[in-house]
């Protein structure tokens, strides 16, 4: 099983890929978007343009970064994120895949940034 309490309270600590491969492996395609976007804030929280917590709201976090070149990017997979895990839409595996690339660019977007 997939912690994913623990993963967010320790977050700058974990690595997350062993993780999203054991979701998509057992097909739970919304789990691993939200490793995946667990995997944005943590990117976002290491090259410090956000302050990880885990009580935050994802509107705080978008608040954080406005006028970064990553502000666009991150609304649009803050959305989707929030339609799958909150919204409680029906997601595939197709839908998955759909989704996917996005998530991985923007956070190799993020993991490439110079910091300031």
């Amino acid at each position: 099983d997939i912690d994913l309490e623990e993963i967010e309270e320790n977050l700058n600590e974990t690595e997350l890929e062993g993780f999203i491969r054991r979701a998509i492996e057992n097909e739970d395609y919304a789990a691993a978007i939200r490793l995946y976007y667990l995997g944005i804030l943590k990117e976002l929280s290491l090259k410090k343009l956000i302050k990880h917590k885990k009580d935050k709201t994802n509107g705080e976090y978008l608040r954080e970064i406005r006028g970064s070149v990553f502000h666009k990017g991150f609304r649009e997979l803050t959305n989707i994120f929030e339609r799958i895990w909150y919204g409680k839409t029906e997601f595939f595996k197709d839908d998955f895949y759909a989704v996917e690339p996005k998530f991985k660019v923007l956070i190799n977007q993020i993991s490439e940034h110079e910091i300031k």
